[in-house]
This record gives C-alpha cells, structure tokens and sequence, in this order.
C-alpha cells in the first residue's frame, strides 16, 4: 500500500474508533502510528530498527527509529487528541542528551516532526 491508502485508512479509524483511541495511548500506536511508520519504509518488527520504549538515560521515548546503526529518530507517542505541547519538551531533552537529530510527536492524526540539529534562536 502507498502511504495516501495508509493516510486514508487511519482517518476512517479515527472516524470509527476515535473514542477508544482517546482514551488508549498504545491503541494509537498499534492502530494508527505503527501503519505510518511501516509506510514510510521503518520495519516496525525488526527491533534493531525501530525499538519501542527505548531507553536513552534521560528517559523512555515511546520509539527511537534507527538509520545507519545510530539513534536518529525519537517518537513520542501520545493518545488520539493527546496533548502533544506537553510532550515537546520532554522529548526535545530525549534529544539533547542523546545526540539523536530528530525529534516526533504524534497522535496518529498530528505529527510534529523537529530537526534538533538546528540550533533555536
């Protein structure tokens, strides 16, 4: 499937579970995020390459992706309608202690994607 029929069928998801998505935190991430990411390309069952609840030090981001053997996503993963402004700063130190150059949050339906590379001003 190409990603606009996984995009497709994650919005019917919500439009038929989204009060049990709500509510269910890795209901989103089986139902919604996971479908995402494995269109996007991340093997979702090879756990050398997206490792769920991985444990940085600083904390436990719900998955960091793996590209060339390095740590390069951390995906923070919240609730259908959760409160993903609570997450950024969390993740952002996820980020920052570790050295991993990106930083996501999402609901299934919203994703934030950060470059951490790039220095705020």
């Amino acid at each position: 499937m190409v990603l606009i029929d996984i995009l497709q069928e994650v919005r019917a998801r919500i439009a038929q579970h989204g009060a049990a998505l709500q509510r269910n935190e890795m209901l989103t991430r089986y139902t919604l995020i996971d479908p995402v990411l494995r269109a996007l390309g991340w093997d979702t069952e090879d756990p050398e390459i997206v490792i769920p609840e991985y444990n940085t030090g600083s904390g436990r981001p719900d998955y960091v992706l793996r590209w060339n053997n390095k740590e390069y996503i951390a995906l923070e993963a919240k609730a259908w309608r959760g409160n993903l402004p609570g997450a950024r700063s969390t993740g952002f130190s996820y980020c920052w202690h570790n050295r991993i150059p990106f930083y996501l949050i999402s609901d299934g339906d919203t994703w934030e994607l950060y470059d951490m590379t790039v220095p705020v001003s």
